[in-house]
Parts: structure tokens; C-alpha cells; sequence
């Protein structure tokens, strides 16, 4: 089977994208697939509340849409897409290619009804999770500060209830890109 390997985080966190591809090229070598492209977008959502084109993305459709590759194998479900629009295009694409979906070292038919259910299930559940964050998000966050010191970044989240600071919550961010506090902020939510 000639397959298109996918990772991706939604965090910039480039060692868990390396581990991603590592075991999928391990998992394609020992089940005697071939992997005929790799691709990876570090730190890009794949929810609809993304605020920014993946830039690998298309690059993995490509290779289905022309024929290169007969597979995707992704690590998990979600690291294809969050997004249910884009499930369905997807999904589209591989029933229109004859093209089937590995997740986690197991090939999905979405022609197949047992398999197409399971895997609708799973981008539903994908989808929800994504949405149930953005929603815990958007109840308790009143201020939100960003710093950047060249590869490093620093997200400050401040709840604020009845004039008094209830909470206070920090993540310390990669920056190897060396982007602006803009760009880290956009991608922070």
C-alpha cells in the first residue's frame, strides 16, 4: 500500500510531530506499506476555529487527489482533521479515489459501513472535543498577555471575578519560528 504519512500538533511542539512520523514510518516498514510522501504541520489546528490554513495540508490532499498515494496514515484520527466540513471533503476524496485511511497502524475502508461508521463516529468526537475546549475557553477567560524573548514565549491567562483576580494560569510556549507576540497569541487561541 502506498501511503502519505501525516503529523500534526495544534501546539507548536516539533519532538511530538518527529514521534508521529517516527511511528508511522516504523508501523508502514512492518506491515510492508510504502511511504511515497511525508508531511507535517507544527503548531497549526485543524478545527474550524483555526485561524489559519495548514500549509502542509494541501499537500497531503494533492497526493491522494492525483493518485501518488493509495493510503493516509495519520497516529490518531483528530491529527487529520477536528473539523467536520473538512472530515466530510476528505472522506469524499478517498471514496471517490478508492483510498482508504490508516489510523494508528489500522486500515479504515470508508466504503466499508462498519468502517465508515467508526470512523464518522471518531471525527465526531474529534469535532466535539475541539468545540468543548473553545467553549471552556471563551466562559472563563478574561485577559489574556503574551511575552516573547526569541524562541521563547510565555502565555499569561488572568480570571478576573468581582473586580479581584480569581486566577491566574501560565504556559510556556516554543517560539522557534521567532514570531511576534501577535502570531503567538493567534496561535495560543
Amino acid at each position: 500500500l502506498d501511503l502519505v504519512i501525516y503529523g500534526r500538533t495544534s501546539v507548536r511542539n516539533e519532538k511530538s510531530v518527529d514521534d508521529q512520523l517516527a511511528w508511522l514510518r516504523a508501523r508502514a516498514a512492518a506491515d510492508g506499506h510504502t511511504v511515497v510522501a511525508e508531511h507535517r504541520d507544527d503548531g497549526q489546528s485543524a478545527s474550524r476555529y483555526a485561524r489559519k490554513a495548514r500549509t502542509q495540508w494541501p499537500d497531503v490532499v494533492a497526493a491522494l487527489a492525483g493518485g501518488k498515494a493509495k493510503a493516509l496514515a495519520v497516529w490518531e484520527q483528530s491529527r487529520a482533521s477536528r473539523d467536520s466540513g473538512e472530515w466530510a471533503r476528505l472522506m469524499a476524496l478517498l471514496i471517490g479515489t478508492g483510498a482508504v485511511l490508516v489510523l494508528n497502524g489500522r486500515v479504515h475502508n470508508p466504503t466499508d459501513p462498519d468502517d465508515a461508521f467508526s470512523l464518522d463516529l471518531g471525527a465526531a468526537l474529534a469535532a466535539r472535543e475541539s468545540a468543548m475546549t473553545q467553549k471552556r475557553i471563551k466562559r472563563g477567560v478574561d485577559a489574556i498577555a503574551v511575552a516573547v524573548e526569541e524562541t521563547d514565549a510565555n502565555a499569561q491567562v488572568f480570571q478576573v471575578r468581582d473586580g479581584v483576580l480569581a486566577d491566574r494560569q501560565s504556559f510556556y510556549l516554543e517560539n522557534a519560528a521567532m514570531r511576534d507576540e501577535a502570531e503567538v497569541a493567534e496561535e495560543f487561541l
